[in-house]
């Protein structure tokens, strides 16, 4: 006996838009990630009897918004790394290697690709409340925990019609030998 649909590999794709892009339909990066956790908040207004319109129910509710949040686990490679900096830290000004000041007032979207369903999700108007670089002796690899917050999710049928055709980075990732970072012109030492 074996449940076959468990053992089936979905193949889920992941990616972001330029920081400050309007549209999640301009997806311009793609990456891999190790697990993603964004789940959906869903709000409901009272249902006023309107049948022209097409709405999903709870009850006598009708859905309003699902606005996602969560976190998305990867390890970032060196092509992303820009890309997903002007995401969490916000203003896409990076010169020198350093953050130039600025306000974080911008959004970027956020798509995942379902192929086993043929559905994309694509999360709209995101920030980052946190965002966690890490690693260890044991576990060398560098590895980002991005927490993720969108203001909606729109669920759109057809992959390969509504899907960026990019390649996810090649790329090795970093892995932490020694090393020193400076914080606000405080320098910290790590392994």
């Amino acid at each position: 006996m074996s449940n076959c649909a468990a053992n089936v590999g979905r193949g889920h794709e992941f990616a972001i838009a330029e920081y400050g892009t309007a549209s999640g339909a301009a997806f311009t990066r793609q990456f891999r990630a190790r697990r993603k956790g964004l789940v959906g908040n869903t709000t409901t207004v009272q249902d006023d009897g309107i049948d022209s319109v097409s709405w999903e129910r709870i009850n006598d509710e009708q859905i309003d918004q699902v606005a996602p949040s969560g976190s998305i686990e990867l390890v970032p490679r060196a092509n992303d790394l820009q890309s997903f900096l002007m995401c969490i830290a916000g203003d896409g000004a990076f010169a020198t290697n350093q953050k130039l000041p600025g306000n974080i007032c911008q959004y970027f979207q956020f798509g995942h690709a379902d192929p086993y369903v043929d559905k994309v999700y694509r999360y709209n108007n995101c920030v980052t409340p946190s965002a966690v670089f890490s690693s260890s002796d044991s576990d060398p690899i560098l590895r980002l925990a991005w927490n993720i917050e969108a203001q909606s999710r729109t669920v759109i049928d057809d992959v390969s019609a509504n899907f960026p055709a990019l390649t996810p980075s090649s790329q090795p990732p970093f892995v932490f030998r020694q090393g020193v970072l400076t914080v606000g012109g405080t320098a910290f030492k790590m392994k």
